[in-house]
């Protein structure tokens, strides 16, 4: 989940840069200005129709289709504050946030400065090896640790109906390690073919011995299918994959697939 990691970084450093650069100078309850766009040395960018100073709160609000572009990076949100005593920040509506090619989208974010956890409301999050984490709220709980809220996991980003996802009330995510979900739903092609209570699935960008996302599919030949396999990483060299195809008009069909890498 590095892609989510360099979002709540980036975040709290567009507002703390942005407020350091208007703040010691600016009287209480300043208006900086409307539709302003700002440019400094290091190529940061903030556009908005109203950005204010509450000095009092030391609080910096920016309103208004807000942008922000720094270097590759670039966030966009109608609404972006930052308190600089309690090193909160808040983007909220419509945010978007991309950096080569990497995105996170959401309708509220919130991210704390000094316990650099947070919380993404109605948004989406890409993990490591192209996988993809959609929810009603995921909350960064540690470092490396994640709790998503009625979401979704799956290998697609951008599909109506992915060839297969994870739906759970509950999961939680160790980065690089396994994902933890309750209550769980699992899709092949929009058609949910489990239920598990618990289930855990490996994340991990190595090998990893365990089951493989089930095959379903349907033929004027062969009828409705549904196949299972087992992936077993028996050494760095050599693996095996045990296969169990359902055929609706042929029956059961057994395969065995063994791999060696020469040293």
């Amino acid at each position: 989940m590095k892609h989510s990691r360099i979002f709540w970084r980036d975040l709290l450093f567009f507002a703390l840069l942005v407020s350091l650069m208007f703040m010691s100078s600016l009287p209480a309850n300043a208006n900086i200005g409307d539709s302003l766009q700002f440019k400094d040395k290091e190529s940061l960018t903030l556009t908005a129709e109203r950005l204010t100073y509450f000095a009092e709160q030391h609080m910096f609000v920016a309103e208004g289709h807000v942008e922000i572009t720094y270097r590759d990076a670039q966030l966009t949100a109608d609404y972006i504050e930052f308190d600089d005593i309690t090193g909160d920040a808040l983007a909220r509506g419509n945010v978007f946030y991309e950096e080569k090619g990497e995105t996170v989208s959401a309708e509220e974010a919130r991210f704390n400065f000094n316990s650099e956890l947070g919380i993404i409301k109605t948004g989406h999050l890409t993990l490591e090896d192209d996988q993809y984490v959609a929810g009603k709220e995921i909350i960064k709980t540690g470092e490396q640790t994640y709790t998503v809220k009625k979401g979704t996991f799956t290998a697609c980003e951008d599909c109506h109906n992915p060839a297969w996802k994870f739906w759970s009330s509950t999961a939680k995510i160790h980065e690089g390690q396994y994902l933890q979900a309750w209550n769980t739903v699992g899709f092949v092609k929009g058609i949910p073919i489990f239920y598990f209570p618990y289930f855990i699935y490996p994340i991990k960008t190595e090998r990893q011995t365990g089951l493989l996302v089930p095959d379903i599919g349907n033929s004027t030949s062969n009828g409705f299918k549904i196949g299972n396999s087992f992936f077993w990483a028996i050494s760095p060299t050599q693996d095996a994959t045990f296969y169990h195809t359902y055929y609706e008009k042929r029956g059961h069909k057994f395969d065995l697939e063994y791999r060696y890498k020469l040293k």
